[in-house]
């Protein structure tokens, strides 16, 4: 079992941009802002860009801040147990993930075998699964 450091946690951030839409409906630009509009350093050359070059062509609305709201979950993070390397626990293939040394877990930390033999029936195999036996390391299979 991978010794968690970090849990799973789901995670809620606010985002404000200021948006200028098309008048033709197809599209438009949209610069990070705060609450009241205010151009967030890493899009004010942007911003000015789109303003001087672009924005006077009659072709956009009146820009509006717009709120955005997203909510998503920040994987855990862990210690393997077989090289003290940090894995990070995320669905990368059918659940599970590897560690740089090869071991394989499951999203709650539980050690897997290769996923070569996750449908081989074999019940050597199938014991692995259920944590009766110690799970083999990749250089002893």
């Amino acid at each position: 079992m991978l010794n968690i450091v970090k849990p799973r946690a789901t995670i809620e951030r606010i985002q404000y941009t200021l948006d200028f839409d098309r008048k033709d409906g197809d599209s438009g630009y949209s610069f990070e802002c705060t609450s009241d509009g205010k151009i967030t350093d890493t899009d004010f050359n942007a911003y000015n860009r789109f303003i001087e070059d672009i924005y006077h062509d009659g072709e956009y609305e009146d820009g509006y801040v717009k709120k955005n709201e997203f909510i998503f979950t920040e994987a855990a993070e862990g210690i393997c147990p077989h090289c003290g390397r940090t894995v990070i626990l995320t669905d990368d293939y059918l659940g599970a993930t590897s560690c740089e040394c090869g071991q394989w877990f499951n999203i709650y930390g539980q050690e897997l075998v290769k996923p070569e033999y996750w449908e081989s029936g074999s019940d050597e195999i199938e014991d692995c699964y259920n944590n009766e036996d110690e799970v083999p390391l990749e250089e002893d299979m």
